[in-house]
């Protein structure tokens, strides 16, 4: 619906490490610390699953903002060899953030879709009435389309997986 992809970006924030973590898991890269390890591989994961693998990673930076060991902050540049590219940037030293938040967005030759855990927004230059959008803009919830559950347990997500 949004054409050829033009460039992406796949964001998470948080409020995770605030401090050097140097006496938890966290801060240290031996046992699974470090921003890449913990928060950006998702937004990667994410991206190889809406778009495929990058054929290139032109730039990355691994930057640390509390961490005396680790990374607090990762910025990478995907390079695909159909045309575009996008950046994957991850801080989980972001007090701005309650609670850890993830965030893709997608530009199209013929529209643009940016997705949290909470909406998603698609913006189209042409209505597509067979799916439901008009053109211009179209905002979708989860509460519009998620299931119940038995128990909500900090997200229906969580329940569902158990069940």
């Amino acid at each position: 619906m949004i054409g050829d992809v033009v460039n992406f970006s796949s964001e998470m924030y948080g409020a995770t490490v605030l401090k050097d973590a140097k006496s938890s898991w966290r801060g240290s890269r031996k046992t699974g610390g470090g921003r890449m390890y913990e928060f950006a591989s998702h937004c990667i994961d994410l991206i190889v699953y809406l778009l495929d693998r990058s054929d290139a990673i032109v730039r990355s930076l691994l930057q640390s903002i509390y961490s005396s060991e680790v990374e607090d902050l990762v910025s990478s540049t995907f390079v695909y060899n159909m045309g575009f590219s996008g950046t994957i940037m991850a801080n989980w030293s972001d007090e701005t953030y309650r609670k850890p938040a993830n965030i893709v967005k997608i530009m199209g030759t013929e529209g643009k879709i940016v997705a949290d855990k909470h909406v998603y927004k698609i913006y189209l230059k042409e209505a597509n009435p067979e799916r439901g959008f008009e053109k211009g803009w179209n905002t979708r919830y989860i509460t519009d389309f998620a299931r119940t559950v038995r128990f909500y347990v900090r997200g229906n997500e969580y329940t569902s997986q158990l069940d």
